[in-house]
């Protein structure tokens, strides 16, 4: 199955170029559940999408074994697209479930990118502080550390 959007084609899980021109809207692994804009009680919870790119201590996923696609990503590169994929979820084009599930180079992608604060061990400080900030419900912007660049949207 095939979608596509200014920033890419996503197809069977991977993104390919951005020449398509079509556009619809998928609806196949649609996970993502409304939640409201509150604090939350209990062990905070979020959604994740990394886009490695070159120069990262590990360049390599499950996605991407061997680092040939992430080692060819620079971390501008990395950035527009985030950026862009972000902007597909904000339209509707995508959800993030969706996203994370096609395109994440986190190995959370295999749970549609969900951590809980117990995951947060191995992340950077910064990751935390923004997954802090952010409202239940909420969506990150791109946000760059040692370990590529990140979109979070908090559900706990």
């Amino acid at each position: 199955m095939d979608k596509s959007s200014a920033h890419g084609t996503y197809l069977n899980g991977k993104v390919e170029s951005a020449s398509s021109s079509k556009r619809g809207r998928d609806t196949v692994g649609d996970t993502e559940k409304p939640v409201k804009k509150e604090k939350a009680d209990g062990p905070m919870k979020v959604k994740h999408v990394l886009l490695k790119f070159s120069g990262v201590a590990d360049p390599v996923s499950d996605r991407d074994p061997k680092g040939k696609e992430i080692k060819a990503r620079s971390k501008a590169d990395a950035i527009r697209l985030m950026k862009g994929y972000l902007r597909d979820v904000k339209h509707g084009e995508i959800t993030f479930d969706q996203l994370t599930a096609r395109v994440s180079d986190s190995q959370s992608y295999k749970v549609f990118g969900e951590m809980t604060t117990d995951e947060f061990a191995n992340m950077p400080s910064s990751f935390k502080r923004i997954a802090e900030k952010l409202a239940v419900g909420s969506r990150s912007e791109a946000f760059d550390t040692e370990m590529g660049v990140h979109a979070l949207l908090r559900i706990s």
